[in-house]
């Protein structure tokens, strides 16, 4: 999809910093990284049951370890607290063409 769709796909998709991550690790990297990002934002979506904006859901890596989180912005992290999802967990691997990602909500729904 990057190959087809390049700069318009990663504007709609990721956020500045995202790209800059991404974009940080060059070829062959660069890809791998993107679909990883783009899985836990699916996951997200399919976990929760919140598609409000891509950009709205992002992936962010802890400094100094590297251990990634979801970070959720505006009308997406407003309707995850009126869900009563209070925590967020997600892991994600790449390897190659392959990308992974599980995220799991926790809290009760009101």
């Amino acid at each position: 999809m990057l190959e087809r769709h390049g700069a318009r796909l990663r504007h709609k998709l990721f956020t500045p910093g995202e790209q800059l991550y991404c974009d940080d690790h060059g070829e062959p990297h660069r890809p791998q990284h993107y679909a990883a990002r783009f899985a836990a934002k699916e996951a997200w979506i399919k976990a929760s049951g919140i598609a409000i904006a891509w950009k709205e859901i992002e992936v962010v890596n802890r400094p100094g370890t590297g251990v990634p989180d979801l970070v959720l912005h505006g009308e997406t992290a407003a309707a995850a607290r009126r869900a009563g999802i209070r925590r967020v967990l997600l892991t994600i691997t790449h390897a190659g063409e392959l990308a992974v990602a599980q995220v799991t909500v926790l809290g009760a729904r009101p």
